[in-house]
C-alpha cells in the first residue's frame, strides 16, 4: 500500500479525470502510474543515439547541419507533393 500527498489542485484534476473513465481517483491514478513507469525514459530511448553520436565523432556544428539538411529534404518532399 502507497500513501501519497497531492495538491488540492492535482487531486481535483485526478478526480474529475478518474470520473471521466469510470473509475475511482486511486484506481485511475495506479493506472496512470503503472503506465507512466513502464514506459523507457527519455535518456532510455536516446542512449543508443547519443552513443551513435559520440561514436561519430561529429561536432555539435556538423549534427546541427546534418539535422538542419534531413529538415530541408523534408520540407522540400512536401513542398513537391502539393505541386
Amino acid at each position: 500500500m502507497l500513501t501519497i500527498s497531492l495538491s488540492s489542485d492535482i487531486e481535483s484534476r485526478l478526480t474529475t479525470e478518474a470520473n471521466r473513465h469510470g473509475l475511482q481517483a486511486a484506481e485511475y491514478a495506479s493506472q496512470l502510474l503503472e503506465r507512466l513507469l513502464a514506459s523507457p525514459s527519455v535518456d532510455e530511448v536516446l542512449a543508443p543515439f547519443r552513443k551513435q553520436v559520440a561514436d561519430s565523432g561529429l561536432s555539435d556544428e556538423q549534427l546541427d547541419a546534418l539535422f538542419e539538411n534531413a529538415r530541408q529534404e523534408v520540407w522540400q518532399q512536401q513542398q513537391d507533393k502539393k505541386s
